[in-house]
């Protein structure tokens, strides 16, 4: 609003004239979308939230949320290791979501995807023509998640030199583009998973050593499931309340005898696999009621994936 003085009879009287509304048009839109964005952030959030609930009520499960929410309060390195199909990525969003950066980014990072000869480029960038076939700037995930978490999921299958450069990125926050002659300044949580036995790559010579050690400033080691088995029936009325509602199905439940199936198998693929085998029997089972039966035959089809 522009305010304008007019005189009369002596006395000093004060008049607001608006401004153009076109003027006003450009904050009004940009403070919309701002609220869109927190929104959409927020929203974005709480379903994150909900996917990474950790089911279980064993003792190993209770731990580990307790030093989950130890570790997720500071800015530290954090090391998550355990078997194939635990959990790893999931531990991984529970420590961003209780962190202080839960409101930036979280990139997720499959180093085993990673060709050796385009890592440099995936991780930190690289400009236009520093190589054939890179026709246009490109930003890698480490200044993607600038200010926010980074997620190394398999840093086992990263080679040497890219082990070399995570390290500088760790240590020292700073980053070589590809094409750049200058280093560039990151700020990220490094949160990095391994299904690998680290320390016993380490005494191979097939991972750095001073990587490792800061790695595992923070260590979480998921248990298998087989040694858990208080938490199969948990986990599993979970995936099958999941499955029902995602499908628009009706009522199904676990006979008492399927639930003491599925708590005697090995698991040899964790929770994915008790996962897969509860939504196979989602499709596959006619009856409201699933019993043991139901489950063997499932498990019998898929035990080659496994």
């Amino acid at each position: 609003m522009e305010e304008s003085v007019v005189r009369s009879d002596g006395i000093l009287r004060c008049r607001l004239v608006p401004r153009s509304l076109d003027r006003l048009e450009i904050p009004v839109r940009n403070a919309l979308a701002l609220v869109s964005l927190r929104l959409e952030k927020n929203a974005y959030l709480a379903k994150l939230a909900e996917q990474v609930r950790l089911i279980g009520h064993s003792p190993a499960i209770k731990s580990l949320l307790q030093t989950i929410a130890r570790c997720a309060q500071t800015n530290s390195p954090v090391l998550i290791l355990g078997e194939t199909g635990v959990g790893k990525g999931l531990v991984a969003k529970a420590v961003y979501l209780a962190s202080k950066r839960a409101d930036r980014e979280f990139v997720n990072v499959n180093c085993a995807a990673l060709s050796s000869e385009l890592v440099e480029s995936e991780l930190f960038g690289h400009k236009k023509g520093s190589f054939t076939g890179a026709i246009r700037d490109k930003l890698g995930k480490f200044r993607l998640a600038d200010g926010g978490t980074v997620f190394l999921d398999e840093i086992g299958d990263l080679d040497q030199n890219a082990q070399a450069k995570i390290l500088r990125a760790l240590e020292e926050g700073e980053i070589d583009v590809v094409g750049e002659t200058k280093p560039e300044t990151v700020d990220v949580r490094f949160i990095s998973a391994t299904h690998q036995n680290l320390a016993q790559m380490v005494e191979e010579g097939r991972f750095r050593q001073d990587l490792y050690y800061r790695l595992k400033t923070h260590k979480l080691e998921i248990p298998p499931l087989r040694n858990r088995r208080e938490d199969i029936p948990t986990l599993a009325a979970a995936f099958l309340e999941k499955y029902l509602h995602e499908n628009g199905l009706a009522s199904m439940e676990f006979s008492t005898d399927a639930l003491d199936y599925l708590s005697q198998q090995q698991w040899p693929g964790n929770v994915r696999e008790l996962k897969s085998v509860v939504e196979n029997l989602v499709v596959f089972t006619d009856a409201s009621t699933i019993y043991s039966a139901d489950v063997a035959a499932v498990m019998e089809e898929q035990e080659d994936y496994y």
